[in-house]
């Protein structure tokens, strides 16, 4: 995320590219429902 952040400011990145980036991240990094609930069971 530091990584996007940085190349925005640098203006190397449209709000488009962005998204994109930020969309791949979240995919990329997405619990399914039965590991976040375990993570809310063992107090996470």
């Amino acid at each position: 995320m530091a990584d996007i952040e940085e190349r925005a400011g640098r203006g190397e990145l449209s709000i488009a590219q962005v998204k994109q980036e930020i969309f791949a991240l979240r995919e990329r990094f997405k619990a399914g429902a039965g590991v976040v609930a375990q993570w809310a069971m063992a107090g996470r």
